[in-house]
């Protein structure tokens, strides 16, 4: 334990609490902004056939909590700081047997879907669930569930190829375990605010700052404008990769000394070259945030995001976008450290619920298990889940092929398996004529849309009308730290950024009584829109106390 982290009494089950990292406060701030009902998961589903031994495996669970920390935290707002509290809580390994019921398969199916849906309240630890289901004798579903705020793709590999590992061990009879990991993830919070504290990030944030000035924004075709409100609903589409095309791509890679995710993000920005006719393409990566040997065996949320940014003017090749793309890469993770939430709080600026600060579309590249070796078990993963839209589009490339994540409010489906199609045809090119010019037809992909309108232009500050915005920018005031406050100022234009806007949303919570939701602020972030939510919340608040009145009357 690192002296950050301050013991907390025994008698509360808690283990210590901490600061939260940039990434975990960031995920935060994004879950607060889906609507009520649903939350950040991640889950992976495993279907096992064969003679099971599931009291072994619940032990398995049992020890891998125990190693990790984050498996055993829960988070809470204290003051401006987002805190980590990690407890003694652990999950237990649910059992539901399904043997015997009408459609068993389909009812596992249903509970499979049901458990990566349930949503998570991140004030109560722990943030995993999981399921073992037995449709038949020799077939179970293992099936985990987690919150993003806890674990990355990175970390949920890892949770199920350490149970494996137990698993395999205690049915082998093997005594002893692994020992939990040097360091933990509030370690990492801990160093990451010391770093950020004494100034050593700052040469990488200035880089960052240099590389998102004046960026375009990247007009992507969509199926239909944006709703009003987002649902953040998500789907999936999978796609394969042929082996073949792939040798071929890495063979290109080893050439240019480059890596194959850089060989395929350069088809990808090839391929939005074609689609948008913009030659500044702007793309959102992630970094697994594991480059110290240290990290490798904890179980976290550590991943970052990168802002990568590729200028293909001058009709370049084939190969030379793919160099120009590896090139911005290798700039990216010499910086891979900045914190990405710190980098959106210095831009600043007004914040579009419908448009994330610098990209729409992210293209990564992850190294999941495939395969799984358990004595006695035929292992075989289930596909994800679809999980709530953070971006319009998320490219995830697997060992063989992999899938897109997709705003359904934005995209069909038909529309998603389109682009990725003119994607792959765009990897044929660049492994058969690197030297060709990137220019060419660009695929199918869906068919232009008109624009949403755009937001009203701003009338000229007035003062606060009423006691009641006349005390919300008070409000205000108090958590920006400025003298006044007009009534149609943007909070994001005076400084303010997402933490604070959950202060002060917390502050009216504390004072009114009323919970406004962080998408609706971002909607409407100003003094006069503030005041009407709250004046709208409590009217609602009236009409429901009024009516349980009413009813209480009728039942004496």
């Amino acid at each position: 334990m690192t002296a950050a982290r301050q013991p907390a009494p025994a008698a509360t089950k808690l283990v210590a609490a901490a600061d939260a990292s940039t990434a975990q406060t960031r995920m935060w701030l994004l879950d607060r902004m889906l609507p009520v009902g649903s939350s950040y998961h991640v889950n992976r589903a495993v279907d096992l056939r064969g003679p099971l031994d599931a009291p072994a495996l619940a032990e398995a669970l049992h020890r891998c909590v125990r190693r990790h920390e984050a498996l055993r935290t829960r988070f809470e707002l204290r003051g401006t700081r987002l805190r980590q509290i990690i407890t003694s809580r652990e999950p237990r390994l649910r059992m539901v047997d399904l043997r015997g019921l009408p459609a068993a398969d389909r009812l596992a199916d249903d509970l499979v879907r049901a458990a990566a849906a349930d949503p998570f309240d991140l004030r109560t630890a722990p943030l995993l669930r999981a399921l073992l289901l037995r449709p038949a004798d020799e077939h179970h579903v293992l099936v985990l569930v987690l919150h993003h705020i806890v674990v990355d793709a990175w970390s949920l590999d890892q949770v199920v190829r350490e149970i494996a590992a137990d698993y395999r061990a205690l049915v082998a009879g093997e005594p002893g375990e692994p020992p939990a990991p040097r360091l933990q993830q509030a370690d990492h919070a801990a160093w990451e605010r010391r770093a950020l504290d004494a100034g050593r990030m700052d040469v990488h944030l200035d880089y960052w700052l240099r590389q998102t000035a004046d960026l375009p924004a990247l007009d992507l075709f969509t199926d239909r404008p944006p709703p009003p409100v987002p649902t953040r609903r998500g789907g999936l589409h999978h796609f394969a990769l042929d082996p073949g095309l792939l040798g071929a791509l890495d063979e290109l890679a080893r050439r240019e000394g480059a890596s194959r995710y850089m060989v395929l993000l350069a088809a990808f920005n090839v391929l939005l070259y074609r689609w948008t006719g913009r030659d500044d393409v702007v793309v959102g990566g992630t970094s697994p945030g594991r480059h110290r040997p240290e990290l490798q065996d904890t179980v976290g949320f550590f991943v970052n995001m990168l802002v990568l940014r590729t200028r293909l003017d001058g009709r370049p090749t084939l190969r030379e976008a793919l160099r120009r793309t590896a090139a911005t890469c290798q700039d990216a993770y010499d910086h891979q450290d900045a914190p990405f939430e710190r980098l959106v709080e210095l831009r600043g600026g007004a914040r579009d619920p419908q448009r994330h600060p610098f990209f729409q579309v992210v293209f990564q590249m992850i190294n999941m298990t495939t395969e799984l070796e358990l004595p006695g078990l035929a292992a075989a993963f289930r596909p994800p889940e679809p999980a709530p839209a953070m971006f319009d589009l998320v490219f995830t490339i697997e060992p063989a092929g992999g899938y897109v994540e997709y705003a359904t409010d934005r995209y069909d489906e038909a529309s998603v398996a389109a682009l990725a199609a003119g994607w792959i045809a765009v990897l044929r090119e660049l492994a058969a004529d690197p030297d060709r010019p990137i220019e060419g037809t660009p695929g199918p992909v869906p068919v232009p849309r008109p624009a949403a309108a755009g937001p009203a232009t701003a009338q000229a500050p007035q003062q606060a009308a009423g006691p009641l915005e006349e005390e919300v920018a008070a409000m205000w005031a108090e958590v920006l730290g400025r003298e006044s406050i007009g009534r149609d100022d943007n909070f994001f234009q005076l400084g303010g950024h997402s933490l604070l806007a959950t202060v002060l949303l917390t502050l009216l919570h504390e004072r009114f009584g009323v919970e406004l939701r962080l998408d609706g602020f971002f909607a409407d972030p100003t003094v006069a829109g503030t005041a009407a939510a709250v004046e709208a919340r409590r009217a609602a608040a009236v009409t429901v106390d009024d009516a349980l009145s009413q009813l209480l009357e009728d039942l004496a």
